[in-house]
Parts: structure tokens; C-alpha cells; sequence
């Protein structure tokens, strides 16, 4: 039987060889339209763009150390372009010369296929920013640049049009999709092209997109992303004069209320299966161009999110099921994250989008989330570069009760059963004043086990053991103080670390150990705003 790595290996060697490349016709043919940039870059980021470093990573040919997908780290950011949108919004004088000079680059480095360059979904993506910035590249660029940027334009169209799914990975944000569309409508002007097109794209929503309209990878930045790219592609036809279909305002008009379950006071999103950072601004924008007026979905049951609001305080806890590969990347099953007005108090870990895959996969962990942990074990078996093993929390419950505005969700999983016996059921209770955040971890099996309850603080939480380490005091911002308070002692405080606004920080977590030795052990807490 033909497994998959041998396929890899199998298109890895046709598509180096010398014969499939000059298959790939260089054609310089100039687009006949152009497309409207609805998400801008970050003026900032683009005048602060170390070019040094993007150069360096620009000739790269080899996967990063580890192997995987490659989706995360410097040189997955320098392949996808992406920083041509933040180089447009420079204003900088000097900003279209630099970035044709670093287009011309990797023009020539990677003329020819090789795995970590024209790896799928890294082409797809590259492929639509080359699109969509081809005038800020064209206007001004002299007949060499023009006509090899256009003619590396056409052979990586070529090349993505003939491996259609090959190598994409499951759920890609339709990534894909989006590079197909444009190139067509850039340079195609067939109407039997841009239909099969859409046609495909409307197969990918049916699977991407669940019932509640949540993304399939669970992943709330990922859910931005594939929201965004439907929006672009959705400009896009009407801006051609092209129909834009039912189905795709229908899918645009289902993700944007989930858009909404994911975030917090402050505006930004929450940091669940992967997620990386994402602003307020990019999330507004998102929503603005939506225009979809659905409210934000209190019990997301597909997707596997629970939502409590009241007062200022927002919880948002991960009550789904764990998928084997390209969703549920992380074994933080039952983890939640906590704010009130516009602050983070309880928060996970967050992904480093630049960083190695080493520290990506510590992200992954159950210890980088607000959770119980198990004997320093995943409540998910972990493989590498985001995939699940067979071991997984397969089986996940969850019950929601509302009275007089109090809230009460209890929530189950079976991811420590195969290994210990034991099941985790936690219950989170939400008082209508929003002051008042009550929790409930039971641990149901007769097998001995030893594990901790972990609280992830937001780097701008001060916390200080009180009452001999039975609570702790937590400061947020100059007014505000709230007590965190549990039913086992040994309460203690340990270093942790977030990446939910991109550069690692600093921060402290609660950890609450504990030993389960009865049929039943039921871990009691609370966090309480002080008067």
C-alpha cells in the first residue's frame, strides 16, 4: 500500500526534475486588471521591516529544523510576501524599490521548484499578495524586473493550477482559493475558468466551514484569516463586474458572529489551537467588511466554544472535540481565558508565529493553557508540526444553563481515560454582575494520579501569594484587584510566558497541585473583584 510519505517523495522528485520545469512556460504577459486591496498593511510594521533579515531568509532552501509543514517561523513569513502589504503602507519613498529589489531576489533563487518555497500553501499565499500588489511592484519597474516577476508569476500559477490539492493542508483558510480566483480574474477573463473556480471554492467552504459558521481548525486567528480571504475574494468579483454568489455571502454572513464569540473587551481575539495575535484593528476591520449584523454566538456547538458574558467580563472556554490533523492543534481541552473590560486576566500561552518549531510545539502542550493537567501529560497525544496522534479527547460535553443572567456551563473529556481512567469534567459559573468567576475541575476513575490546575496571567497582571499561599491577590491596571481563592492548599506561583501580542513577554501562572487518590477529587475555585 502507498503511503503518504512515499507519495511526497514521489512529486518531490518529479517536480525537481529538470523536465517538469521546463514544462512551466515563462510567459511575461502583463495583467489586464487589477484588484482592490481591501485589508491594508501596518504602516508601522512596514517602516520598521528589517530587510537584512528577510533577505537572508529570502534565499532559504531547506525546510525549517524538524521537518512539517511549513507554516510557522522567519522564513514561512519571508516566502509568503505578506510584508508587501506593510511595505505598501509605509509611505516610505524608498518602499516600492526595496520591495521590487527583494522580489527580484527570490526571483532568482528560487526559479526553480524546491519543498520549502513552493510548498502549496506557501505558493498560494505569495501568489496572491504577487497579485494583488502587481501595481505598487509594476509602476515604475524597468522591462528586466517586469518581465521576470510576470514570467515567475505565470509559472507558479501554472504549477499550483496542475497540483490542486496536492500537499494542501486541511482547512488552509482558503489560501488557495483565493490565489486561483485572482489569477483569473487578473488574467483569465473565461467564464468557464472563473466557474470551475468557484466551483472548487464552494466545495472548500462545505468543508471548511462548520454549521455554526465556525472554521474547521478551531483556530480563532485562522478563522480571521479564511474570513478575510472570502471577503477579498468577494471585492474582488464585484469589483470585476462578476456576480458575487449566494453561497459565498451566506459563508461570509456565517463566520463573522463566531468572529465576534472569539474576542475579548479589548477587541483582539482569544489564543486557542494554535492562534497567534491578532489586533483589534484587523479584527474590526474584518467585521466592518463583513457587514454581516449577526451577533457574537454565545454556544458555538460545532465549533466547540462556549461564550459567557455579563458586565464587563468576557469567558471564553474550548469545549470541543480534538481532530487527528489540520484541526484542534493544541491539547488545551477545557482551557479558558478571562477578561473584564478591556483587560486579559486569564489567558493561554499564544503561538509564536516567527519563532522555531521547537518552541511552537511547547506552545501546543496542555501546560501552555488554563487547564487541568494530568502527570505532566497532553490531555491530546501531540505529533509534530500541529498533528494529533490516536490518543486523543475524542468524546467532549457540554451543558448550558442561564438564570436571572447567571450563567452556569459543565463540560466533560475523555482525553486522560486511555491512559489513567480518568475523566475531567470542569463546571464554570459566571454571576450576572460579571464579579464573580467560580470554577469546578472533577476528576472521576480509580486509578492514583498526581496533576495541577493551571491559570495562565496576562503579562499585565501583578499577583502575590496571600493568607500562607491559600489565595492570591491579582492587580490589574491601578484600580482594580481581585482575589483568586481555592479549595486545596499548596497554591503557588511559576513563570510562564505569552505570545498573544506577537513579541514573547513575560508573565506568572497559578498552579494549583493536587492528588487524586478517591473515586472522585473535586478542585473548588473562585476569582472575585475585591471592594
Amino acid at each position: 500500500m502507498t503511503t503518504p510519505s512515499l507519495i511526497g517523495r514521489f512529486y518531490d522528485q518529479l517536480f525537481r526534475s529538470a523536465l517538469y520545469n521546463l514544462t512551466l512556460r515563462a510567459r511575461p504577459v502583463m495583467p489586464d486588471s487589477i484588484l482592490p486591496i481591501v485589508f491594508s498593511g501596518d504602516a508601522e510594521r512596514g517602516r520598521a521591516l528589517r530587510v537584512g533579515d528577510l533577505i537572508k531568509t529570502l534565499k532559504a532552501m531547506e525546510q525549517p529544523a524538524g521537518g512539517g509543514r511549513l507554516d510557522f517561523g522567519p522564513l514561512a513569513h519571508a516566502q509568503r510576501f505578506s510584508w508587501l502589504a506593510d511595505l505598501e503602507a509605509s509611505g516610505l519613498e524608498t518602499s516600492a524599490t526595496v520591495a521590487r529589489e527583494l522580489t527580484a531576489l527570490w526571483v532568482d533563487e528560487h526559479a526553480r521548484w524546491n519543498a520549502a518555497s513552493w510548498a502549496t500553501n506557501i505558493l498560494a499565499e505569495r501568489l496572491g499578495n504577487w497579485l494583488l500588489y502587481a501595481p505598487f511592484l509594476l509602476d515604475g519597474s524597468d522591462e528586466i524586473f517586469r518581465d521576470g516577476f510576470l514570467a515567475s508569476l505565470h509559472r507558479q500559477a501554472q504549477h499550483l493550477h496542475r497540483v490542486g490539492g496536492i500537499g494542501r493542508p486541511p482547512g488552509d483558510g482558503f489560501i488557495e482559493a483565493r490565489a486561483e480566483i485572482f489569477y483569473v480574474l487578473m488574467f483569465g477573463r473565461q467564464t468557464r475558468q472563473l466557474d470551475a473556480s468557484l466551483g472548487r471554492l464552494a466545495g472548500r467552504i462545505e468543508g471548511e466551514v462548520l454549521a455554526d459558521g465556525g472554521h474547521r481548525s478551531r483556530n480563532p486567528s485562522r478563522h480571521l484569516a479564511a474570513l478575510r480571504n472570502l471577503i477579498a475574494i468577494r471585492a474582488a468579483l464585484a469589483m470585476s463586474g462578476q456576480g458575487v454568489p449566494v453561497w459565498l455571502q451566506t459563508a461570509v454572513d456565517r463566520m463573522a458572529p463566531v468572529l465576534r464569540t472569539f474576542r475579548h473587551g479589548d477587541g483582539g481575539l482569544c489564543l486557542f489551537n494554535g492562534s497567534g495575535p491578532a489586533t483589534r484593528e484587523e479584527v474590526e476591520r474584518a467585521l466592518h467588511m463583513a457587514d454581516a449584523k449577526g451577533r457574537a454566538v454565545a454556544n458555538a456547538s460545532h465549533s466547540g466554544f462556549q461564550r459567557l458574558t455579563a458586565g464587563q467580563a468576557v469567558v471564553i472556554l474550548d469545549t470541543g472535540v480534538v481532530e487527528p490533523t489540520g484541526a484542534g492543534e493544541s491539547a488545551g481541552t477545557l482551557a479558558f481565558e478571562f477578561s473584564t473590560g478591556r483587560r486579559r486576566i486569564i489567558v493561554n500561552c499564544g503561538t509564536p508565529v516567527l519563532a522555531p518549531t521547537p518552541l511552537r510545539e511547547v506552545c501546543r502542550s496542555s501546560a501552555a493553557h488554563s487547564t487541568l493537567i494530568l502527570e505532566g501529560t497532553n490531555s491530546s497525544e501531540l505529533l509534530g508540526i500541529s498533528a494529533m496522534g490516536e490518543r486523543r479527547a475524542r468524546r467532549t460535553g457540554s451543558t448550558r444553563h442561564e438564570v436571572d443572567k447567571n450563567i452556569l456551563i459543565e463540560s466533560e473529556h475523555d482525553g486522560y481515560v486511555p491512559l489513567f481512567g480518568l475523566s475531567h469534567r470542569r463546571a464554570l459559573y459566571l454571576s450576572a454582575d460579571g464579579l464573580d468567576l467560580r470554577g469546578e475541575d472533577t476528576l472521576s476513575g480509580n486509578r492514583l494520579a498526581k496533576g495541577v490546575l493551571r491559570f495562565h496571567l496576562h503579562p499585565d497582571v501583578g499577583a502575590s501569594l496571600v493568607e500562607g499561599g491559600r489565595s492570591v491577590l491579582l492587580r490589574i491596571g491601578k484600580t482594580q484587584g481581585w482575589r483568586f481563592q481555592v479549595s486545596e492548599n499548596g497554591v503557588r506561583l511559576e513563570d510562564s510566558v505569552y505570545f498573544g501580542e506577537g513579541p514573547r513577554r513575560q508573565c506568572r501562572q497559578i498552579v494549583v497541585p493536587f492528588e487524586h487518590g478517591a473515586a472522585s477529587t473535586v478542585l473548588k475555585w473562585r476569582f472575585h473583584r475585591e471592594k
